[in-house]
């Protein structure tokens, strides 16, 4: 049974100087884009484990990050 690919990295390859071997390389990631929290989530749904929809998982992300916008501003506000 074949396993399905979910992620793919590109890279480029380089001699690597610290060995004598001539086919050993090492490898520097090639960076193509950022993923946003959607993405994200519906990957971790795609993957399996977790226990809710992409949907409610990306509104609950949404909501962890807000918060400490809200912390901030009720500590300003409350300072007289």
């Amino acid at each position: 049974m074949e396993k399905e690919v979910l992620h793919r990295i590109k890279v480029n390859l380089y001699e690597n100087l610290l060995t004598e071997n001539p086919n050993d390389y090492s490898a520097k990631v090639i960076s193509e884009r950022t993923l946003n929290t959607r993405e994200i989530c519906q990957t971790a749904i795609k993957c399996g484990g977790a226990t809710s929809t992409a949907e409610m998982m990306e509104h609950n992300v949404n909501l962890f990050l807000k918060e400490p916008r809200t912390v901030v501003f009720d500590k300003i506000l409350t300072v007289v």
